[in-house]
């Protein structure tokens, strides 16, 4: 399986923004930066991961039954 399970802090690491499993995709980026855009994680050398199973999310968008990390209630 290609199954990452990944976790991505607010920059000052005091909270979740997503946590979950990612498998890599096809598509890549030409950004080094390390990201959450709201749809997938963008990792070095413009690897993309993209949600397989989500355990929460701040923002971005999601699934009505995956709970909000900032408050783990669903929407």
């Amino acid at each position: 399986m290609n199954l990452k399970y990944c976790v991505v802090y607010t920059r000052d690491g005091g909270s979740f923004v997503v946590k979950g499993s990612f498998e890599r995709s096809t598509i890549r980026t030409m950004s080094n930066n390390v990201y959450y855009d709201g749809q997938a994680i963008h990792w070095k050398n413009g690897i993309v991961l993209e949600p397989q199973q989500l355990e929460c999310v701040s923002g971005g968008t999601r699934s009505p039954d995956v709970p909000d990390c900032s408050t783990g209630r669903l929407p």
